[in-house]
């Protein structure tokens, strides 16, 4: 008995795949029939256009049907029926798209959903109740010294730190854990909280836990407060080899200078000049400004420590630096070369734009990038939703205001010459960032990009400018070898489609990859509701895909099922092999006696 039914899946997959290929081989001859016709069609004539539209749903293309209702409206904005198909709503004598009609109803975007104007406060306080929330929980998980340690939550807890919670943070320094504490101080060097000086020269001095002093020497180092310099010093007179190399390590961010006679791995009294010579060099230039000190440690020998001044000089956004960042562009270090055209961020003005510019040119692909960074920054506007752009909090002096299409020019100048698939990249997301209409060309030549960060940034661009010429080089992209850019076509196809390219993601359910198969289910369960019909294999193929190998197909897939049937029995996706066989068998009787009708 079960040899039987084995042969008789075997016989219903080889139909079902003979099926898909004889239709393949059908839409391959329907589309070079349709390239005939469509030559044939002037491009004013909206009625010939609609015509070919409704052809090609009778032969299930539907991406060229799609094609054919854009140029039947381009022809006669006031083509009601093809208005309809493309989800247009006549409201107030006009035809608008779905985002303009919820602009004309009143409705604001917060964060991408569109609200009542008198639900934004209740949203916005909801929001900020949940990221306080989310701070509490992050805060409270540091009782936990070995989860918070080895828990990403550290890194997001650093990024949203204010001085306000610096009292919360002192309370914790309660804790009989020295790891809880340990992981306190650190936290106060890497979010910069510079109010938290007292409290950590207080723990330098008094914790009894050497690793929590450890910490606390280095976060000194990290918040980078001139005034810190002596007691730092003086931890190099320490007994404590650990906390001396700590030291030492502070002194490399406080000061950008290593006196390289002192080591931390001899006893103190038997360094005593290389300690004078610390001493000397403090009270040298304990009044000067630590730009100042930056520029004197570009002069090292030592690349880390020139970096580390190119860095200091930008955090400065002191004028008087600049000089000394631009001189630090031509350095023989490309890191260093890097974080001096990252610093030119800090100053937009005409005079560093053209030397990042010039930096576009360099051999080595992190300058490119950081000179791609810096060129956002000063010439680039912000991104919606994404608060002030960044030279807002620069002092005004010098300051030259957004120049984006400048910005978008040297981008599109920079993939003419086909550079590192990094610097390709960045370009690329830059000119979709901006949204740069010029750009088309360039999105669709890069679609196909065999990188495909490439591709699916350039796939993100052509969805940005909305334009229906646009689909033919997303389809080309169908073919890449990466799932992930196979997956941006999907999420092309969903956004761009109006609810008609349903016919179209089908055969991405049978993708070699899970990830594009689970997109694709979950993009045919998004069609309920949308102006396109569902295509006649949804279900079937959705009924197969209960049986993959993969958790998220499976999921998606009963997802969808339940969206499009508003039917649920209760499929777990993850549920031993026995039961969801059991529960797929219900979705399929349910299919053969009501589900076709």
């Amino acid at each position: 008995m079960a040899s039987l039914r084995l042969w008789l899946l075997v016989l219903c997959c080889a139909g079902a795949a003979a099926t898909r290929l004889a239709a393949d081989d059908s839409r391959a001859a329907a589309r070079k029939e349709y390239d005939t016709r469509r030559t044939a069609v002037a491009r004013d004539d909206a009625a010939a256009w609609f015509s070919l539209s409704e052809w090609c749903a009778a032969k299930r293309l539907s991406l060229e049907r799609l094609v054919c209702l854009q140029h039947t409206i381009d022809a006669d904005p006031a083509h009601e029926k093809a208005r309809l198909l493309l989800g247009f709503t006549h409201f107030d004598g006009k035809w608008l798209s779905p985002d303009e009609l919820q602009a004309a109803r009143g409705m604001i975007r917060y964060r991408g959903a569109w609200i009542r104007p008198a639900d934004l406060a209740a949203r916005r306080t909801a929001d900020e109740q949940a990221e306080r929330k989310r701070k509490k929980d992050l805060l409270e998980a540091m009782a936990d010294p070995d989860k918070f340690k080895h828990n990403p939550a550290q890194h997001e807890l650093v990024a949203i730190l204010k001085p306000a919670d610096l009292s919360r943070l002192q309370a914790a320094l309660t804790s009989r854990s020295a790891e809880v504490r340990k992981n306190v101080v650190i936290l106060f060097g890497k979010a910069r909280l510079v109010e938290s000086r007292d409290t950590l020269l207080g723990l330098l001095a008094n914790d009894p836990e050497e690793t929590v002093r450890h910490a606390a020497v280095l976060a000194l180092g990290e918040l980078g407060l001139p005034d810190t310099v002596p007691t730092v010093l003086r931890a190099l007179e320490s007994p404590d080899k650990f906390l001396r190399e700590r030291a030492v390590q502070a002194l490399d961010h406080l000061t950008f200078h290593r006196e390289t006679e002192y080591r931390y791995d001899r006893a103190p009294s038997e360094q005593k000049g290389a300690l004078a010579a610390w001493k000397s060099w403090w009270e040298e230039h304990r009044e000067k400004p630590r730009a100042d000190w930056a520029a004197e440690a570009h002069d090292s020998d030592i690349a880390d420590l020139r970096r580390f001044a190119v860095e200091a000089m930008a955090r400065s956004r002191d004028p008087r630096a600049l000089p000394g960042l631009i001189a630090a562009l031509e350095d023989e270090d490309r890191e260093v070369r890097a974080a001096a055209t990252d610093g030119l961020a800090s100053f937009p003005t005409e005079e560093a734009i053209e030397a990042a510019a010039a930096r576009l040119k360099d051999p080595n692909w992190e300058p490119r990038c950081a000179a791609i960074r810096a060129l956002r920054a000063t010439l680039g506007r912000p991104q919606e939703d994404e608060g002030p752009p960044v030279f807002a909090a620069i002092p005004a002096a010098g300051k030259t205001g957004p120049d984006p299409e400048r910005l978008c020019s040297l981008m599109r100048g920079m993939l003419e010459d086909g550079q590192y698939e990094y610097v390709r990249t960045d370009a690329i997301w830059t000119l979709v960032w901006q949204k740069d209409p010029k750009a088309a060309e360039t999105f669709a030549k890069y679609a196909t990009d065999g990188w495909w960060p490439a591709a699916n940034w350039s796939i993100r661009g052509l969805i940005n400018l909305g334009d229906h010429e646009l689909l033919e080089p997303i389809r080309a992209a169908e073919a890449s070898p990466n799932p992930e850019t196979r997956v941006s076509v999907l999420v092309a196809y969903r956004e761009l489609g109006h609810g008609l390219l349903g016919e179209e993601v089908i055969p991405f359910c049978a993708d070699a990859h899970e990830s594009a198969r689970a997109a694709a289910a979950h993009s045919l369960g998004l069609l309920k509701g949308e102006k396109g019909p569902i295509p006649e294999a949804a279900f079937p193929t959705l009924l197969g895909m209960l049986e993959d190998g993969n958790a998220d197909v499976r999921h998606w897939s009963a997802w969808a099922l339940r969206t499009l049937s508003g039917k649920n029995f209760d499929f777990d996706a993850n549920a031993p092999e026995s039961k969801r066989k059991t529960d797929a068998k219900r979705w399929r009787e349910w299919w053969e006696k009501s589900g076709r009708k």
